[in-house]
C-alpha cells in the first residue's frame, strides 16, 4: 500500500491561527480576549440567565487567505455563557454575530462584558496572524479514526503508516479555521469546522481545552450563521 498516498487523499485546507500580542488595536481586527466592539444596532448578547456572555474571539474574513465557502468579507464574533465552560454546548450557551458589512465608524465598544475582565482570557487580547496550510483526518482523533483503520490490514501496517504521518504532517497547530477538528465527541452534519481554539497553550484561561464551532457547508455558503454547533472538550 502507498502509504502517503493514503494520508494525501484526505488532504483540506485549512487557516492556521497564530495569536500575537501587540500594543496596536483596532475594533475591526481578528483578535482573541479583551473587550468587542459592536454595532450599535447589534444587542449585546446574553445568557439565559439574562448575564452578559463572555466575547471569545473575532475573525475578520478580509484578513484571511480565501478558503472555499467561506465569506471574504465580514467579521464574525464568538460569545459564550460562562457556564458554558463545563463541558456544555447548549444553542442558549453560546452566541454567534456575523456583520457582512462592516461600517468602521459605527462601532462601539461593548462595555456589558466589562465585569468578566476578571477572567483570564479577556485581561489581554491578541491578535491573529494566518496562514494557509493542508491537513489531512487527524490520526489521534477517534471520531474520524475509522477512515484510516479500514485501510490497513493489521498493526504493523497502522505502526508505519503513524510514523508517515506525524514525520509528514504532524504540527503542532491548534488553533485554525476550516480543515478537520482536533477531537470529536461524535460525527456531527455540520460538517465545517467555523473555528477551533484551545486555551491554555499559548491563550490562557482556566484550564486546557478545545473550543469548536461546527457549521454545515450550505449554511456557510449561504452566509447563515444561526444553526452552529460548538463542543468544548477539557484535556
Amino acid at each position: 500500500m502507498d502509504l502517503l498516498n493514503s494520508i494525501e487523499r484526505t488532504l483540506q485546507d485549512y487557516i492556521e491561527i497564530t495569536p500575537f500580542s501587540t500594543s496596536t488595536n483596532y475594533p475591526w481586527v481578528s483578535q482573541v480576549g479583551g473587550i468587542p466592539s459592536i454595532l450599535s444596532t447589534i444587542i449585546p448578547p446574553l445568557s439565559c440567565e439574562g448575564i452578559p456572555m463572555v466575547f471569545l474571539a473575532q475573525i475578520n474574513y478580509s484578513e484571511i487567505p480565501q478558503i472555499s465557502y467561506f465569506p471574504i468579507k465580514g467579521v464574525i464574533q464568538f460569545y459564550l455563557s460562562y457556564r458554558n465552560l463545563d463541558d456544555r454546548h447548549a444553542q442558549e450557551d453560546f452566541k454567534v454575530i456575523y456583520i457582512p458589512e462592516l461600517n468602521k465608524a459605527e462601532l462601539k465598544p461593548n462595555t456589558s462584558v466589562v465585569d468578566f475582565l476578571k477572567y483570564p482570557l479577556l485581561r489581554e487580547s491578541r491578535q491573529f496572524l494566518f496562514n494557509k496550510r493542508k491537513m489531512p483526518v487527524p490520526v489521534c482523533d477517534y471520531g474520524f479514526r475509522d477512515i484510516y483503520d479500514e485501510m490497513f490490514k493489521d498493526t504493523v501496517e497502522m505502526d508505519k503508516f503513524e510514523e508517515i504521518y506525524f514525520k509528514k504532517y504532524a504540527r503542532n497547530c491548534e488553533h485554525r479555521i476550516g480543515g478537520y477538528p482536533s477531537i470529536l465527541k461524535e460525527r456531527s452534519e455540520k460538517n465545517i469546522l467555523l473555528l477551533q481554539l484551545s486555551l491554555g497553550k499559548n491563550l490562557m484561561f482556566g484550564g486546557d481545552c478545545f473550543i469548536i464551532f461546527l457549521i454545515s457547508e450550505k449554511d456557510l455558503q449561504l452566509q447563515k450563521f444561526t444553526d452552529i454547533e460548538c463542543q468544548i472538550f477539557w484535556h
